[in-house]
């Protein structure tokens, strides 16, 4: 496996509000929803380089991470895969900086359906991880639905990074592409809770 220099940024959890097209929106009522997001594997290391500022710039950096939803009952047991496509600058010595680009999420199981989308948000300096930083991320992150059951629906809220330990993300991630960056011993889940405006609540 090819180990490459990289800075370990911690994955962007995407917590925001599903909204259905009118009509529908008159029946709506908010569900809130938890979700855990495990970073898996990373698909292309991208373009890297560092300024004359010392800061550390990446453009096209694609990772995979799974997701579990935990809450509201309904959705328990659910799981999605989450495809981004990631820029950053930022200072490997404070782990400042600031993040865009965007995502794919697809649940698990036929028939396909999902959220297409952005993101951006800025690095906050974080925990340590073999000489360098893990920042966090805050910010804002909007998308369409597309598929079956989220066809027409829109999904927009916040990014907030809340970062523990892994200690069992080879099980999290069966089925994952292999990583073309040796990310062993990178332990990081992602909790994001948010709310759906749904005209369909969860019995």
């Amino acid at each position: 496996m090819k180990r490459i220099s990289l800075p370990n940024i911690a994955t962007m959890a995407v917590c925001g509000a599903l909204v259905y097209a009118a009509p529908a929106l008159a029946q709506a009522v908010k569900v809130p929803v938890q979700a855990l997001e495990t970073v898996c594997s990373v698909l292309d290391a991208g373009k890297q380089w560092t300024s004359t500022d010392k800061i550390l710039h990446i453009r096209g950096l694609k990772r995979q991470n799974k997701v579990q939803f935990l809450a509201p009952p309904t959705y328990a047991g659910l799981y999605a895969w989450n495809t981004l496509v990631v820029n950053i600058d930022v200072d490997p010595a404070t782990g400042h900086g600031n993040t865009d680009g965007t995502f794919h999420i697809e649940l698990i199981g036929p028939p396909p359906t999902g959220f297409e989308g952005r993101f951006s948000g800025q690095l906050t300096g974080g925990i340590g991880f073999g000489g360098a930083l893990v920042p966090f991320v805050s910010g804002r992150a909007d998308a369409q639905g597309w598929g079956w059951l989220l066809e027409g629906s829109k999904l927009s809220g916040t990014i907030n990074d809340q970062v523990a330990g892994d200690d069992d993300r080879a099980s999290r991630c069966v089925g994952a592409p292999t990583s073309v960056v040796d990310i062993g011993t990178l332990k990081v889940q992602i909790l994001a809770e948010g709310t759906i405006l749904t005209p369909h609540p969860p019995k």
